[in-house]
C-alpha cells in the first residue's frame, strides 16, 4: 500500500425501456454496495496522512482511547471529516458523522478483516453533492499504527450498456471526496500531485467480472473522455449523480507515435483510458488526444536466447505528450543509457541515494534489468571522498 495503495443515494433513474439495441445511447445506472476488499473500490480510494497537530475543530475525544492518537481530517466535497485513530492494536477508529467536533461519546467504527488492515465500515456520511446534500457511504484501511489512513468508497453506480448489438456491463466509482461521479481524467498530469478522478469499468471480455490488472486489460481506468470496444471507440458521458452514462460512436482520429525501435513497449494512460502499445516495429496507430507514460520497458534477447528487460516510468518527453491527427510523433527511446545518481536528504541526518538509467527520450529505468523474469540482486555502491578512501558502503534495495 505504499504508493497508495482512487455511495451515493440517488435522486431518480432514468427509464431504459425504449432504449434502442444501438450503438449510441443513455443508459441508468443504479447504486451498487460492494464487497469489502473489490479491487475497483481500491482504485477509487484515497491515502490521507494524520494531521501535525490535533484540530482546532475537535472538541473533545472518544473517552476509551488509549496510548498515541491520531487525528485525521478527511476532506469531503465543501467539508472536512474528522478522524481520530487510537494506540490500540488493532488501531481503534472514531468518525465524526455528526459533524459537530465532540467524539466524546462515540463508538468506534465496526471492522473486519486482518489485524492492522482492515476495512472499517461503512460509515454514512452526508456531504455537499451535485443535487445538494446527500449520503456518501465509505470504509476505511488503517495501518497497524495509523501512520496512513485510506478512504475507499463503499459501492459503485452500475448497469448495463448496449454498443452495436453487444450488451457489456459498467460500473463508476466516485473517488469519495464528494458526491459525483462525472469527474474525467484532464492532462496533463502531475506524478507528484494525482488528480482526484472517478474510475470506469468496463467488462469488455463479458465474464461478469471487471479485471483490474491494468497490465493486461483495459476494463477498469480512470474515467476518460472515450473508450475504446473491438477496435471501436466511444464517447463517455457520466451524469454528474452517476444515474445515467451516455456512449456515442466517435472517430477520434488517428496519429503514429513512434517510439524509435522494435524493442520499446509503453503503456500509457490517455483520452482513451490505458492503453498498452508493443509489436510493430515500435511504430503504433493511437487516437488522436493526450498521453502520459504509465510504464516503459526495453527488452533484448541475447546470443544463448534469453531476454533481458528493463522497465521504468515516464519522464522526459514521456511524462506528458500530444498526438494529433494524421501526424506522427517521434519520441525516439532506449538506448543510449545514463547512469543518474541523486542524493535526497531524509531527515534526521540520512541522505536517500537513488539510482537510475536514462534513455535517450529522458525516460528514467530502474536499475533492476530482468534475465528471463529473473531480478539479480540489487547493485552495490560505495561512498568515497576527495581522494578516494571509502566512507561507506551497501546496497540499492528495489521496490
Amino acid at each position: 500500500m505504499r504508493h497508495a495503495l482512487l455511495a451515493v443515494a440517488v435522486a431518480g433513474l432514468l427509464a431504459a425501456a425504449a432504449l434502442p439495441a444501438r450503438a449510441q445511447g443513455e443508459f441508468p445506472l443504479k447504486y451498487t454496495d460492494a464487497q469489502a476488499g473489490d479491487p475497483i473500490l481500491t482504485m477509487g480510494g484515497r491515502m490521507v496522512q494524520p494531521a501535525k497537530e490535533k484540530p482546532a475543530d475537535l472538541k473533545a475525544l472518544p473517552k476509551e482511547v488509549s496510548g498515541q492518537v491520531k487525528y485525521f481530517a478527511i476532506p469531503f466535497g465543501d467539508k472536512q471529516v474528522l478522524a481520530v485513530a487510537d494506540g490500540s492494536k488493532p488501531p481503534k477508529l472514531y468518525v465524526d458523522t455528526a459533524g459537530t467536533g465532540d467524539l466524546s461519546a462515540a463508538a468506534p467504527v465496526t471492522r473486519s478483516g486482518p489485524e492492522g488492515v482492515g476495512p472499517y465500515g461503512p460509515v454514512a456520511l452526508m456531504v455537499g453533492g451535485p443535487q445538494g446534500q446527500t449520503t456518501v457511504k465509505v470504509q476505511f484501511h488503517v495501518l497497524d499504527d495509523a501512520r496512513l489512513l485510506f478512504v475507499m468508497p463503499a459501492g459503485y453506480m452500475a448497469g448495463e450498456v448496449t454498443l452495436a448489438g453487444q450488451t457489456y456491463r459498467v460500473a463508476v466509482v466516485s473517488n469519495s471526496s464528494d458526491a459525483r461521479y462525472d469527474k474525467a481524467i484532464q492532462f496533463p498530469l502531475s506524478r507528484s500531485s494525482p488528480p482526484e478522478v472517478n474510475i470506469f469499468a468496463i467488462d469488455l471480455n463479458q465474464d461478469g467480472r471487471f479485471d483490474t490488472n491494468v497490465q493486461t486489460s483495459g476494463e477498469v481506468m480512470p474515467l476518460a473522455k472515450m473508450v475504446r470496444v473491438k477496435d471501436v471507440y466511444y464517447s463517455i458521458q457520466v451524469a454528474p449523480d452517476g444515474s445515467s452514462v451516455r456512449v456515442a460512436k466517435i472517430d477520434p482520429g488517428m496519429g503514429t507515435l513512434d517510439a524509435g525501435g522494435p524493442d520499446v513497449e509503453m503503456m500509457v494512460l490517455s483520452d482513451a483510458g490505458f492503453q498498452r502499445f508493443s509489436g510493430s516495429d515500435g511504430k503504433w496507430q493511437a487516437p488522436a488526444g493526450h498521453y502520459m507514460t504509465v510504464q516503459a520497458q526495453l527488452s533484448k534477447t541475447d546470443a544463448a536466447g534469453a531476454k533481458w528487460t528493463l522497465t521504468g516510468s515516464g519522464a522526459g518527453k514521456l511524462e506528458s505528450f500530444e498526438v494529433r491527427k494524421g501526424e506522427t510523433l517521434s519520441l525516439k527511446l532506449g538506448p543510449p543509457l545514463v547512469t543518474k545518481i541523486e542524493a535526497d536528504p531524509a531527515g534526521d541526518g540520512l541522505v536517500s541515494i537513488s539510482l537510475a538509467l536514462e534513455g535517450r527520450g529522458g525516460e528514467r529505468y530502474g536499475p533492476g534489468v530482468a534475465k528471463g523474469g529473473v531480478v539479480p540482486d540489487p547493485p552495490q555502491l560505495k561512498i568515497l571522498n576527495e581522494s578516494g578512501k571509502e566512507l561507506a558502503s551497501g546496497k540499492f534495495a528495489f521496490g
